[in-house]
């Protein structure tokens, strides 16, 4: 289960956080952040601290597996809603 706290405007930037409350890991906290680049173009970066469950074991996982699977995953994320927004109609296009 996770929380998502409010977006939070800054100059020129939009962001919020998804926060784990309840498994699986023993942390898990996700900042989307999504900024103005110029016209029509928007840079989202991810910023994700984790932590598997387990201690030392779940250090190894991180390591041997999450450490690997979940930038790839973030990134196929990214990819996809790259795509679908790019087959959108802009708010500002009239």
């Amino acid at each position: 289960m996770a929380r998502l706290a409010p977006c939070r405007p800054a100059t020129g930037m939009v962001r919020f956080v998804d926060e784990q409350q309840r498994d699986p890991f023993t942390t898990w906290w996700h900042e989307p952040t999504f900024a103005a680049e110029g016209a029509g173009v928007t840079l989202m970066t991810d910023t994700i601290t984790y932590a598997a469950p387990l201690g030392p074991l779940g250090r190894l996982a991180e390591r041997a597996v999450l450490d690997t699977y979940l930038p790839r995953l973030v990134g196929e994320r990214n990819e996809w809603l790259r795509r679908d927004l790019a087959h959108r109609p802009r708010k500002d296009a009239g």
